[in-house]
């Protein structure tokens, strides 16, 4: 196919391009043509028309590039939702769209004269977020199946829930990769014969391990795979101490731990695919605050701070000179009790400081993503980072790493 596009997830807050590029045929393209396809709900269920057509014509050459990030956004959103699930679920509506390119390509072949050649077709449907890439990952830099969350050890409040999202890969070649199949040719009297299916990446299980060996096994079910809507690629795992041990009480189990559990993400043959670890964390004297925020990977992540916080308040208005004073047969006279300078427009916003508590190196990432997040929340309230520089810390300088931010409400505390 001589159109290069994305083949699975990418992050629309930097550059999607898709190239026509016909140099293997030495040929000079005369006029192309893009048609845009975004869209939510299911991957069979692309629109009619195209959102948008791209066109480009009088040129040499024999490649040519749009960049449609800027399109893609458009149709995506940042919604929150309180994700306390005590069973699998999915990304928020919206938060993932499906893009698809048709295409028309003119251009002249090599024969003698020169001929017109007319080449359409379609580019494979991919998937976009509200992610990014980085500069030096190149150009169109697709997001890897497994965990999307940042960091692979994280700290936790020892009660309440959270989720952990996991990207299942590109569409039937990622961790949907039916392990399934083997139950079908079982159900149709067939025989399975050796143990490698599918390139054996399916994801079939969700092995929960505690540190003292305990380990609860939850079986991945084909429709929680197989789900057709756009926002179904991300599924939420619980991952919070009392959504988890909800989640295990459904297969007649209970979260059992000393000081951290593993959440492992397995195939058929038990391999484990990817894994993240969680520390429950008792915090005795402060109250630890829980902020989310849209990662590199577009989707919501989460990260407590459980130390000390404060909470200030910032007022701002204009004034004016009032004319005070009234004229009697006894003379001039004004009160005392009355301002002179009268105060309008005044509102306010409220600022919090928080404090991670004792972390490790790699939560340098988190905060690095935190920061450049255009979406997050605080106690499920809308703030933004307002933390404008923040030294990353490293345990070989610092010894002990604690994380100091600033963020604000996103919102005036009077509603105008």
């Amino acid at each position: 196919m001589p159109i290069v596009s994305p083949q699975s997830l990418v992050g629309a807050r930097s550059p999607i391009y898709i190239t026509a590029n016909y140099s293997s045929l030495s040929s000079s393209i005369t006029d192309v043509e893009f048609e845009v396809f975004i869209w939510t709900g299911a991957r069979n269920s692309r629109p009619a028309s195209a959102q948008y057509t791209l066109f480009r014509d009088v040129f040499a050459g024999t490649d040519v590039s749009f960049d449609i990030a800027p399109m893609v956004r458009e149709y995506l959103s940042n919604e929150y939702e309180n994700f306390d699930g005590t069973t699998v679920t999915y990304a928020p509506d919206g938060s993932v769209v499906w893009v698809q390119i048709d295409y028309t390509v003119n251009y002249q072949n090599k024969a003698n004269p020169p001929q017109t050649v007319n080449d359409t077709g379609s580019s494979e449907i991919f998937e976009a977020s509200n992610g990014y890439h980085i500069f030096i990952e190149a150009a169109n830099k697709e997001i890897n199946k497994g965990f999307a969350s940042i960091n692979a050890v994280k700290y936790i409040q020892d009660s309440g829930n959270e989720v952990v999202p996991v990207y299942l890969g590109k569409w039937g070649e990622g961790y949907d990769i039916y392990w399934a199949y083997k139950d079908r040719v079982l159900a149709d009297g067939g025989t399975v014969e050796g143990t490698t299916l599918c390139a054996n990446i399916g994801l079939e299980t969700v092995e929960i391990l505690g540190d003292g060996g305990y380990n609860i096994d939850i079986r991945i079910t084909e429709s929680q795979l197989q789900n057709l809507q756009a926002e179904g690629r991300v599924l939420l795992l619980p991952c919070g101490v009392s959504n988890l041990d909800a989640w295990a009480s459904t297969v007649g189990e209970t979260l059992t731990y000393t000081n951290y559990y593993d959440i492992n993400l397995k195939d058929k043959d038990g391999t484990t695919l990817d894994t993240r670890r969680f520390y429950p964390t008792c915090e005795a004297k402060y109250t630890p605050a829980h902020m989310q925020f849209v990662n590199k990977n577009g989707v919501w992540e989460s990260v407590t701070f459980f130390k000390r916080s404060e909470e200030e308040v910032s007022a701002s208005g204009d004034q004016f000179r009032k004319s005070i004073g009234t004229s009697s047969a006894a003379g001039f006279n004004y009160s005392t009790t009355n301002p002179l300078y009268q105060r309008y427009n005044v509102n306010g916003r409220k600022r919090f400081t928080l404090n991670t508590g004792w972390v490790g190196e790699d939560y340098n990432a988190v905060m690095e993503q935190m920061m450049i997040s255009e979406r997050v929340m605080l106690d499920d309230v809308p703030v933004n980072v307002s933390t404008q520089s923040l030294t990353l810390q490293k345990s070989v300088n610092d010894k002990m790493i604690n994380y100091t931010i600033q963020v604000e409400e996103a919102f005036d505390i009077r509603y105008v």
